[in-house]
Order: structure tokens, then C-alpha cells, then sequence
């Protein structure tokens, strides 16, 4: 191919400000840029930011930052298909905190909000692999996405991010075992 003479490039910006890309120009000629082109450039990379930013929150739950019920209505169709034309396994695995409206309705409406967090972050460290989808389903549920899992294995990771949660220990008057738990059922 031809040799390449020219290259011009912004850095383009996730939601989290983290570099996901760059927004260049090449050319083969030798030239220079000028500073309207740079900074047109440079109005490219923002349009594209402001786009990731947006596609971000249509994605994402607000309060937990998970995947969003609207994206897991997206993208378990999609993955059952793909499971289904490759011949591979696949798990759904759905989630209820135990005892939740108790919890939420006897410390009020921002102690919940802070465990929906911490279970949050729990779920999304214990189901990390690429291709798996943790999401917000509504309220104090969750969806769990497990490509290439069979159902047995999903019940052995769940029982261990139960365990993880139990360790947290994250009390629950409430609730039966008096910290948080959750309930689970996988597909």
C-alpha cells in the first residue's frame, strides 16, 4: 500500500474519562495540519464523547451503575442466539435480595440504596468474564447473563457471590439470617 506521510489525532474519551480510542486522520501526502483542522478535529472527538456519554446512560442503571433492564432486554435475545448457533451452553440467572422492602422500609430509602450499591458491586466483581452481563432487572433484582456456562456451574457461582455477600455482612434486623441475602433461580 502507500506509504503513509501524514497522521493527526485526538485522544477521544470514555463517560469514566478514560482514552477508548483515537479519532485520526492519515493521509499518504505530506502536508500540515492547520489549526482550524485540528480544532474541527478536535469537535469530531467531543460529538463522539457526547454520543459514548449518551449511550452510556441508556445502558446503565443511575443508582448502581450495572447494565440496565433495557439493555438486558437488548442483549439476552441476542446471546441466546449466539449460544443457540454455536452450539454452547448459556445460564440466566435472576437475583432477589431476601427481606428487601423490610430493609428498605425500616432504615429508608437511602440505607437501601446503599446496599442495592454494595450488592451491586459484589455481583459485578464475582461475574467479570468477558461476555457476562450482570444488570439492575428493577427494584432490589438482578439478571445475570452467563455465556458458555452450563446451569450447574452458574448455581456453584452463585452460591459463591452469596457467600461473598455473607461476608459483607451487611446487617438485616429483618431478615432471616440478619445480614443481607439474596435468593437466586437459574435457567
Amino acid at each position: 500500500g502507500p506509504e503513509l506521510r501524514f497522521y493527526g489525532g485526538v485522544p477521544v474519551f470514555g463517560p469514566s474519562r478514560q482514552v477508548v480510542g483515537v479519532l485520526c486522520v492519515v493521509d499518504p501526502g505530506a502536508r500540515d495540519m492547520a489549526a482550524d483542522d485540528l480544532e474541527l478535529l478536535v469537535e469530531y472527538g467531543m460529538f463522539i464523547e457526547e454520543a459514548l456519554q449518551h449511550r452510556w446512560l441508556t445502558i446503565r442503571d443511575a443508582l448502581t451503575g450495572l447494565y440496565s433492564r433495557r439493555y438486558f432486554d437488548e442483549q439476552a435475545f441476542t446471546e441466546l442466539r449466539r449460544a443457540a448457533r454455536h452450539g454452547e451452553e448459556i445460564s440466566f440467572a435472576m437475583v432477589d435480595l431476601d427481606s428487601f422492602r423490610s430493609l428498605n422500609d425500616h432504615h429508608g430509602d437511602g440505607h437501601g440504596d446503599m446496599v442495592l450499591q454494595q450488592v451491586s458491586q459484589i455481583l459485578a466483581q464475582r461475574f467479570r468474564r468477558p461476555g457476562d452481563l450482570v444488570c439492575r432487572y428493577g427494584g432490589e433484582e438482578f439478571a445475570i447473563v452467563l455465556p458458555g456456562t452450563p446451569p450447574e456451574q452458574a448455581v456453584r457461582l452463585l452460591d459463591a457471590a452469596l457467600a461473598s455477600l455473607r461476608e459483607h455482612a451487611m446487617a438485616h434486623d429483618l431478615g432471616e439470617h440478619g445480614v443481607v441475602t439474596f435468593s437466586a433461580g437459574v435457567s
